[in-house]
């Protein structure tokens, strides 16, 4: 047997063994195999659960992130809402949050009338002269026998809340050596400050030098007292101030929380800073309604409402929707805790009034849209109820008086006149300047008052004494819309009002100049005064009131009134015997009334210039005799002025001659020198021949149909040679002159009888798409003329903009047009001729020769003809930018017939309205029987 049989035979006979080794081997595979799965299985479950759990933290991760992010967005919402720039809007209004304000502050408007009487009735038993003045308004003085008050009678008062402050000051540094002297002296800048006085310089500097003292009245006292600190420092101490008094409020008097919080947010918003105007915001929002808590249980003072009404209305303008429907939500839920009626009612008016009028527009009532005006007298009739009911609450406020007199003039529905609540603001205190202004408004004619009115109330403020000027000098509000419904060139003595009211302005300005004063009045009333004078030939009160402006008699519009400062003072003070009246009558009758000259009349006004010269020339030693101290160059200067004024006045004689002739007048450059006078703050103005200007054109036209990009002016005008002058040469002026924040006028001193034609050519050598051009003026002032028939706008070429203005400009000018853009202007055209004919019915304005406006309005410019580029910074265009005008070609002409003259109805002469003044006469039976 073999060994493999053997083998096998030894298996078969041992096969019970072999069969439990091969399930071993089985159960050893599934048991691994189990332990295998089971170990997945666990590793499944465990690395699920840390997926699970992973997830978990992620997702509340994800929701605290989310609601991190939500949090963060409502803070950053909440951070906007105060900064956003979107004004109250007449839904807000009549949304019922704010409704339901009102209705906090709810007016009995069915027994208001009978209550403002009893008032009206109780203030005529503390103010004698009241009674009299409602009882005769147009003709009672301002004030009685009786000392009116004063508004440093109010402020006065108030002192002593300024010495509630000085006390808790002097408090707070008991330490500080010297703290009574330093608190007189913060006492003595409050002072000066309420007074409208400079403050001494020892007590300024005093202050300055403790500013690290770090106290908020202190910080105050110097943002209030100076000025010339700069905007940074001033910005500095109000915020230093601010933060101060936030870290420890209940350190300090509301008072002062108050004001500082006020001045801050004017502040700010001038040097806007996102989160620092925000913190401005919410400070005043919340110091004024405790403030007034405050005050109501303090005793009652006049002054102190006087000032914090007038500080707190002062800046409620800078609060956007959302902070002013709160502040008078926290205004209103206040009252219960002792913040005043009229206070509050005051600021509803306020409120109210201003979105009434942001609907109603500074625009005539015709180009006011239908429904804005429907929601202006809406919402007036709601502030006229609340600006009542401030007044009834709270009588002795100016300010109270002045706003429903404001609202009477708008919508003429309260129960007085406008006459009869200004002597009420009166009776408040007699120089509240405001109320002077409000009620001047009412007297101009176009609202239906009259001249007759404005002079009479011009006479009654010059006529009254009080003891710093302040009401005499109001009469400017009266008497400067009367002057100004003439022309500043047209004769200005036709009445005895006018000479009599310029003599009495001058002791009114010497009272005015005696008071140390923090604010300055403007010239431009004392020009019309000194016109008036000078015309009128009163040499003595022409160089009195000189002497009494001072050093402004530089600011006095000499040219625009068609004077000369150097005349004024030769003929005034120099001049004497027969030939200055021949000077006066013969300056009178070609200055300011040359269009009424006829042919016949010239001779003999040349007669009395040759007399006038051999006076003042022929004459030896005459200019030696008439300044006997004076130097030989004293002496040569004198005859050099005075014969450039012989010189000027023949030449105008000679162009007026000429004109009745028929002949046309193309401008020399002695003719222009000597009848047409630069004004404006430009840059440059320079002769120009006309080759020189033709050259110009020409080039600019070849550059722009080359195009050849951009102009470039620089080796232009290095190749400009100065023109050698030649008086009889046709001449031309070259004006540089910065695009937006300077104008320039060429003033013309001789009046053209009507009708005339003027022609200019201007050609613009750099223009950088500036709104104005230059142009033609009829008459230099703002009232008359081109400039206001057309609604603002003078006829005007402003190539950089390829627009010519013929009509009034919105604000958004640059981006919508409602005036007529010419067709045929490219923007190459960078040259034009224009022209204007006009007469005593109607112009006709012609741009090369093409009719592009006509007007059946007369201009009533009496003949003057002017050119010039006005500017004002209405439009948001930066400054800085140089515009260069070449203005050649100049010719005046008489015409045989003027516009529309051929027409049979005077649509001139035979405008007429309804009688404003009968409506006043009206209005005035019903105020008269309510009183």
């Amino acid at each position: 047997m073999t060994e493999d049989s053997m083998r096998e035979t030894m298996v078969h006979e041992d096969g019970t063994n072999g069969s439990k080794t091969r399930g071993s081997s089985y159960w050893r595979i599934l048991k691994m195999a189990t332990v295998i799965v089971l170990l997945l299985a666990a590793w499944s479950v465990a690395w699920g659960w840390k997926v699970y759990r992973s997830s978990n933290a992620t997702l509340e991760q994800a929701r605290i992130s989310s609601a991190a992010m939500v949090e963060q967005a409502r803070v950053e919402a909440e951070k906007l809402r105060y900064r956003e720039r979107n004004p109250l809007s007449a839904e807000d209004i009549r949304s019922d949050r704010f409704q339901s304000f009102l209705d906090r502050i709810s007016v009995d408007v069915t027994s208001q009338k009978i209550r403002l009487r009893d008032v009206v009735k109780a203030r005529t038993k503390t103010d004698p002269h009241l009674e009299d003045a409602l009882l005769n308004v147009f003709d009672e003085p301002l004030a009685g026998s009786e000392k009116p008050i004063y508004r440093d009678d109010l402020y006065e008062e108030f002192m002593i809340d300024v010495d509630v402050l000085i006390d808790r000051f002097k408090k707070r540094h008991e330490q500080v050596s010297g703290i009574d002297s330093l608190a007189e002296k913060v006492r003595d800048c409050f002072w000066h400050n309420l007074m409208n006085k400079h403050p001494p310089v020892e007590s300024l500097n005093a202050l300055i030098g403790q500013e690290e003292l770090g106290d908020p009245l202190i910080g105050l006292a110097l943002t209030l007292c100076d000025p010339d600190g700069g905007a940074k420092t001033q910005l500095n101490r109000v915020r230093d101030a601010s933060n101060q008094i936030a870290e420890a409020e209940e350190r300090y008097d509301p008072l002062l929380t108050a004001w500082v919080s006020t001045m801050s947010l004017g502040i700010q918003a001038q040097h806007y800073d996102a989160d620092q105007f925000d913190t401005s915001i919410r400070r005043y929002m919340s110091a004024w309604p405790i403030a007034w808590c405050q005050f109501s249980q303090r005793a009652d003072s006049v002054g102190r409402d006087h000032a914090c009404l007038l500080r707190m209305l002062g800046e409620l303008e800078r609060l956007n929707a959302s902070a002013t429907m709160d502040f008078f939500d926290e205004l209103t839920s206040s009252k219960v805790d002792g913040v005043p009626d009229f206070v509050l009612h005051a600021v509803a008016h306020e409120i109210i009034s201003k979105v009434a009028w942001d609907y109603r527009g500074n625009q005539f009532v015709s180009k006011t849209n239908e429904s804005d005006f429907d929601v202006y007298l809406e919402l007036a009739a709601i502030a006229n109820t609340h600006a009542v009911e401030a007044y009834v609450q709270r009588p002795e406020l100016a300010k109270l008086a002045t706003e429903a007199l404001s609202m009477q003039k708008q919508l003429s529905k309260t129960p007085l006149s406008t006459h009869h609540w200004f002597r009420l603001a009166l009776s408040g205190h007699l120089d509240y300047d405001p109320a002077f202004g409000a009620y001047s408004i009412s007297l101009m004619p176009r609202w239906g008052g009259s001249e007759s009115l404005q002079k009479k109330m011009t006479m009654k403020c010059l006529e009254a004494d009080s003891p710093d000027g302040a009401v005499e000098m109001c009469n400017t509000k009266f008497v400067r819309p009367y002057l100004e419904r003439k022309s500043k060139d047209e004769s200005a003595i036709e009445t005895p009002f006018n000479l009599a009211w310029a003599r009495k302005l001058i002791p009114a300005w010497e009272k005015y100049h005696s008071v140390d004063r923090t604010y300055q009045l403007r010239t431009a009333v004392p020009s019309w005064a000194l016109q008036i004078l000078w015309e009128a030939g009163d040499f003595e009160n022409v160089i009195l009131m000189m002497d009494t402006l001072g050093e402004h008699v530089n600011e006095v519009d000499w040219v625009g009134h068609n004077m000369d400062s150097n005349e004024v003072r030769f003929v005034s003070e120099l001049a004497k015997g027969e030939s200055r009246n021949l000077w006066m009558t013969l300056h009178r009758q070609v200055v300011f009334n040359s269009e009424t000259l006829d042919a016949e009349q010239l001779p003999k006004l040349r007669k009395n210039l040759d007399t006038i010269e051999e006076s003042w020339l022929g004459t030896p030693n005459a200019i030696e005799a008439c300044c006997p101290d004076g130097t030989e160059e004293d002496f040569a200067n004198a005859r050099a002025s005075v014969e450039r004024l012989l010189k000027n006045r023949r030449e105008q004689l000679q162009l007026l001659e000429r004109f009745h002739r028929g002949e046309q007048i193309h401008f020399t450059f002695d003719e222009l020198d000597a009848t047409m006078r630069t004004s404006g703050p430009f840059e440059r103005a320079d002769w120009r021949t006309i080759p020189q200007c033709e050259d110009d054109a020409l080039r600019l036209t070849e550059h722009f149909n080359s195009g050849s990009g951009p102009f470039d002016e620089s080796n232009e005008a290095a190749a400009i040679e100065e023109p050698e002058w030649d008086g009889d040469a046709i001449g031309g002026i070259q004006v540089r002159v910065d695009r937006m924040n300077r104008f320039f006028y060429l003033h013309n001193n001789t009046r053209y009888p009507l009708p005339a034609r003027y022609e200019v050519t201007v050609t613009a050598l750099k223009d950088e798409y500036s709104p104005y051009g230059m142009g033609i003026l009829c008459g230099p002032d703002w009232n008359f003329g081109l400039r206001s028939k057309l609604n603002g706008m003078v006829f005007r070429f402003a190539p950089g903009s390829r627009y010519f203005y013929v009509n009034d400009t919105p604000d958004d000018s640059r981006f919508k047009t409602n005036y007529r853009e010419w067709s045929g202007l490219k923007e190459s055209d960078h040259t034009m001729r224009m022209r204007l004919d006009v007469g005593r019915r109607g112009y006709h304005v012609y741009a090369d020769d093409e009719l592009l406006h006509s007007s059946r309005q007369s201009l009533r410019t009496g003949g003057i003809f002017q050119v010039g580029r006005s500017s004002n910074r209405a439009y948001d265009i930066d400054a800085g930018k140089e515009c260069i005008y070449n203005l050649y070609d100049f010719k005046v002409q008489k015409l045989t017939q003027g516009p529309f003259e051929a027409s049979q109805t005077d649509d001139v002469e035979g405008q007429s309205s309804e009688s404003e003044e009968g409506r006043t006469n009206e209005a005035m039976s019903d105020s008269e029987n309510f009183i």
